[in-house]
């Protein structure tokens, strides 16, 4: 590790050393085509489920399979228990899953440690006091009864748009995992995982028993209620559906699935509607040979991660959002438009545009052409804003080979963006207007991701693309910042969706600001950038745990980490306050935590997939930003 800087000779001369170090390591990361790809690492939880759908549908690699026990043996507690983040407390749910997988794979239920993982699982009230998603898992492999779970009716895919409770009511990641996974719900199939090597052990009370509950203290009139209690009379009426309706709907549901596989790396591109298209084809018969069945596999194989005697899954691929702010980061260093490697990364990026039509039209001007990205290799049903907005910022900086094609990319992109702002200002990731809260109150939605509605961080990203890019939306841009004005908190800070947390929602909050020409002298920034100087910790970083989901006492608390450091002296400088001791003291830490070379060091989770729920571990995050933020600091000098 580097010693502090003494003097501010010393310490620009240790900055540019540091930014160039950087830049050369990143660059070394670059793959031959051009682009940018680093591992997104979450919690336990889909490892386990990967090795209980194999088991399940009898798809076993063993040797695959002893891998994945020696990762759950690693990432397991001393006590037995498991986490979702590097420094969170116990997790019931991941922690059944685990000793589900264990005991799938044939580790006997003596073994001391399902003995630990009993005793924790017990303690915190069985599988019955499991969450939805967990219960509908355990039901999947039969070891838990339906009843315990909300009711998921493939007729969903048959609701007109007109209906107020149609699929474009909720967010495409629920649409994807829930259309298919209604198909797995109503034609149930006898799976590998007998008895034997089931859960039933895990249970508080007589497996038939259990059924799902309001939680107690729900008062008699409220949306909760409502929800529930149709849940329980739709159970009772789809029992006496005709056969040839129930029919008709799933094969209404199997053809809206069929017809989001193509384009895509996997239905949605993200492993639990992955999961869920290869139990719903299983369950409605077809064999391991069928087409579409190979090619699900082939793209959830795609997702393992093989390291030494270890393998673990990834919740989806990020090779857009890698390469494009990797490419902004190396541009803000200094490598020139026309290095070759960064010509590279540019075409590969202007190769990715999808120009087909999504999901999104349903609820956007179906007269703008697409011109957007995703945030996997191929996902044209959903492509997302922020994906669109830094690959149209990197594409202005960096043309490529094809600057006219470029040009004509980032027009379409920002008229896109601009077709997508939601009516309050604000931008959603994949859909517009993606806000009927009413829908958080269903018995499915317990895990409070039901929907996609407009954040700070997308909306400051937008405000940054349409000037960074040279095309200002006036009227987009006033709604914008009216919208980030009704969304600051009182002590000046601002709630991130995608990041963790208010550290990400303040920086993105102030990059848009500031990159709209409000200045330290807006009360809005000049509040965001005193909260951002406020909880600067002693030793000059900045940090913050995924706990603060739960409990905003603990903003900006945690293990000092570079991804979040660097944020919060973008938020800073794009303040102007890029001369303040803050900044100086966040980019020395910067400079003395720099590993040799070039990279630096991060094992907690600074992204969000859903709050409370699910957490990432971006791999790239701790070499593109802070590199890109003391290349930025490095420039102001």
């Amino acid at each position: 590790m580097s010693t502090a800087v003494t003097s501010p000779a010393s310490f620009r001369t240790r900055l540019a050393d540091t930014v160039a170090r950087a830049a050369d390591h990143l660059l070394s990361r670059q793959r031959e085509d051009g682009h940018w790809r680093f591992p997104l690492e979450t919690d336990a939880s889909i490892t386990a489920e990967y090795m209980l759908l194999s088991r399940h549908v009898g798809r076993v690699v063993p040797e695959r399979e002893a891998a994945m026990l020696s990762y759950l043996r690693r990432v397991r507690r001393p006590d037995g228990s498991y986490v979702l983040h590097e420094s969170g407390g116990y997790s019931q749910e991941t922690t059944i899953k685990a000793y589900a997988a264990f005991k799938a794979a044939g580790v006997p239920a003596e073994a001391t440690e399902l003995q630990q993982m009993r005793r924790l699982i017990l303690a915190g009230g069985g599988v019955e006091s499991a969450a939805v998603f967990t219960k509908i898992w355990l039901a999947l492999i039969g070891q838990m009864s339906w009843d315990t779970c909300p009711i998921i009716p493939p007729e969903m895919a048959m609701v007109p748009r007109w209906s107020p409770f149609n699929l474009l009511s909720i967010s495409y990641w629920c649409r994807v995992i829930m259309v298919p996974l209604s198909i797995a719900y109503t034609i149930d199939r006898k799976g590998c995982i007998d008895e034997a090597h089931g859960v039933a052990e895990l249970f508080r009370s007589p497996e038939g028993r259990v059924r799902e509950t309001l939680t107690r203290g729900e008062r008699l009139f409220s949306w909760t209620r409502f929800f529930y209690l149709g849940d329980r009379f739709a159970k009772r009426i789809e029992k006496r559906l005709p056969a040839a309706w129930r029919a008709r709907a799933v094969a209404a549901a199997e053809r809206w699935t069929r017809e989001r596989l193509p384009h895509s790396d996997g239905i949605g591109g993200i492993i639990p509607s992955m999961m869920n298209v290869v139990l719903a084809l299983w369950n409605l018969g077809h064999d391991h040979d069928d087409r579409d069945l190979v090619e699900a596999w082939s793209r959830l194989d795609g997702l393992i991660v093989e390291d030494g005697d270890e393998a673990w899954i990834q919740p989806c691929l990020s090779p857009v959002w890698d390469t494009g702010l990797s490419l902004l980061a190396l541009e803000e260093a200094g490598v020139a438009a026309d290095d070759p490697r960064l010509v590279r990364a540019a075409d590969w990026l202007l190769a990715r545009r999808t120009t087909r039509p999504g999901d999104w039209v349903g609820k956007a001007s179906a007269e703008v052409a697409p011109s957007a990205w995703a945030f996997q290799y191929e996902n044209d049903f959903y492509p997302d804003v922020d994906d669109t907005a830094v690959v149209s910022i990197a594409l202005t900086r960096v043309p490529g080979s094809h600057p006219e094609q470029a040009g004509e990319a980032v027009d379409g992109a920002l008229r896109w963006i601009s077709v997508m702002q939601s009516t309050n200002g604000g931008w959603g990731a994949y859909d517009r207007n993606n806000t009927q809260h009413v829908l958080d109150h269903v018995p499915f939605a317990d895990h409070g991701a039901l929907l996609d509605p407009p954040t700070v961080d997308l909306t400051g990203r937008m405000l940054g693309a349409y000037h960074l890019t040279g095309r200002p939306d006036p009227a987009a841009v006033e709604r914008a910042i009216g919208f980030l004005r009704d969304e600051q908190k009182d002590d000046g800070s601002f709630w991130g969706r995608w990041g963790i947390n208010y550290l990400y929602g303040t920086w993105s909050a102030l990059e848009g600001l500031g990159a709209a020409g409000l200045d330290g002298t807006d009360p809005m920034v000049a509040r965001a950038a005193d909260w951002l100087e406020s909880v600067q910790h002693d030793d000059g970083g900045w940090a913050e745990t995924p706990d603060t989901y739960a409990d905003e006492s603990l903003q900006a608390t945690g293990v000092t980490t570079a991804s979040q450091t660097a944020w919060a002296l973008l938020g800073l400088m794009a303040a102007g306050r890029a001369d303040s001791e803050a900044v100086r003291r966040g980019a020395e830490w910067l400079v003395r935590h720099q590993r040799e070379d070039g990279g630096w060091d991060e094992a907690e989770y600074t992204g969000t997939g859903f709050p409370r729920v699910l957490y990432l571990r971006y791999h790239g995050y701790p070499l593109y930003f802070p590199l890109m933020a003391l290349a930025k600091l490095s420039a102001s000098d």
